[in-house]
């Protein structure tokens, strides 16, 4: 939770910068925009990251390292190749949860900003 906290803080002075890197100026519109983009790369990639551990593209990783192999795998054994699955192994409760409450501050910026 601390770690959340930390990243959300970092996320939001993030997007107060490149608000004013882009649009020169910070309004609560140009902020929401570079919420935004920031949440949505976050739960894009944690969500995509998810999907690869959970082994949905394995058994088309096999089949590629199988049939197309580099240099380096012609002399390992077929039977050596690791899933796709076993080669990522981080956390991502961390970005998933700070683009979902980068996504939360959007909706009640965007309630704010329609009043």
């Amino acid at each position: 939770m601390k770690k959340t906290m930390i990243w959300t803080g970092a996320m939001v002075l993030l997007s107060l910068i490149l608000s004013l890197v882009f649009y020169h100026e910070v309004t609560l519109r140009s902020f929401l925009d570079m919420i935004f983009y920031i949440a949505g790369f976050l739960l894009t990639f944690s969500l995509f990251t998810f999907v690869l551990q959970k082994g949905f593209f394995d058994v088309i990783h096999y089949s590629f390292r199988k049939v197309l192999p580099s240099k380096s795998t012609e002399t390992e054994e077929k039977s050596e190749i690791r899933k796709l699955s076993e080669l990522i192994t981080f956390n991502l409760s961390v970005p998933f949860s700070t683009g979902f409450t980068l996504l939360l501050i959007l909706i009640i910026g965007l309630y704010v900003y329609y009043l």
